[in-house]
């Protein structure tokens, strides 16, 4: 980043207020070099848009995403990414405090107590370590304009007439459909539905877990260090699916160190497994589109 004259940074957040927007506002013909932040439920990234072109950043990892774990140890020392899912299995504790969740850490300077949000401030300060450094925050947008420009459909504000688009986002914690009309290149968000996105890996952990306990007579939930290990390999092996037609997850020193796991989950089995899943998206599809008086003919893109 040596050498720019013009840095700002892009702040892509879930919470700004819904109003009418121009896209060439959002998106300058000339912004300099802008920095925009994702901060996910399950992942985090960060981007640079500069001469039209956007690019991922990688992390200290070389990864284009972070995982948004926080992991404090023993001593103290606060991890973040991927170093802190790397130790997903000596996760701290999750309770209620004024019917609030709260995390209770441990660490060798006694136990402490951190509310979602201070949590997610600390991902997003790793996230956001040049803003600290000095970068100006120009902008601060919410997810369905987040999304258009994401997909390329600031091309629209080109275009003369009116245009109608259903962005569709399926994260991995939670699902929103949002319904965006261009017209000569301002948009408003017609209507815009969320949705706690169910968790698809824990349909294929129940699954194995149920096969483990009438294999072996054991619950695997006895072990939490088994099923936070079996989360992590359902997560990473599952992607494959989408090129393979069947993957096998396997675990070394699984259940109390005593058993190797080896299962095989076929691409049929992870469908067959979520289809109320997947069919239960579509109810807010219909949703927002009789919010907004239209068919599924009336959607441009």
């Amino acid at each position: 980043m040596n050498g720019l004259n013009t840095v700002n940074t892009f702040l892509f957040w879930g919470g700004a207020k819904e109003e009418k927007k121009d896209l060439g506002k959002v998106i300058s013909t000339n912004p300099g070099t802008v920095i925009g932040i994702d901060l996910g439920t399950t992942y985090s990234c960060v981007a640079v848009f500069k001469h039209c072109h956007v690019e991922i950043i990688e992390n200290n990892q070389g990864n284009r995403i972070t995982p948004s774990y926080v992991t404090f140890t023993s001593n103290g020392e606060r991890l973040i990414g991927d170093p802190a899912k790397n130790l997903l299995t000596s996760n701290p504790q999750i309770f209620r405090k004024d019917d609030k969740p709260v995390v209770k850490v441990k660490t060798g300077f006694g136990e402490k107590l951190f509310t979602p949000e201070e949590i997610s401030a600390m991902i997003l300060g790793k996230m956001h370590a040049g803003t600290i450094a000095g970068l100006n925050v120009i902008r601060i947008i919410n997810e369905p304009t987040a999304a258009a420009i994401a997909y390329g459909l600031d091309r629209l504000r080109k275009e003369r007439g009116f245009k109608t688009v259903l962005v569709f986002d399926l994260g991995g914690g939670t699902f929103d459909v949002s319904l965006l009309a261009f017209e000569d290149g301002v948009f408003q968000v017609l209507g815009n539905t969320h949705l706690g996105s169910e968790d698809f890996d824990l349909r294929i952990m129940e699954h194995f877990i149920r096969l483990f306990k009438e294999k072996l007579g054991r619950d695997v939930r006895e072990d939490t260090r088994a099923v936070q290990k079996l989360r992590r390999e359902v997560e990473k092996d599952k992607r494959t699916l989408s090129s393979q037609t069947e993957i096998r997850i396997e675990i070394e020193s699984f259940f109390h160190n005593e058993y190797f796991f080896n299962e095989k989950l076929t691409r049929a089995k992870f469908e067959d497994l979520n289809m109320d899943l997947f069919r239960s998206t579509l109810k807010p599809v219909e949703k927002v589109l009789e919010y907004g008086d239209l068919k599924k003919s009336d959607i441009d893109e």
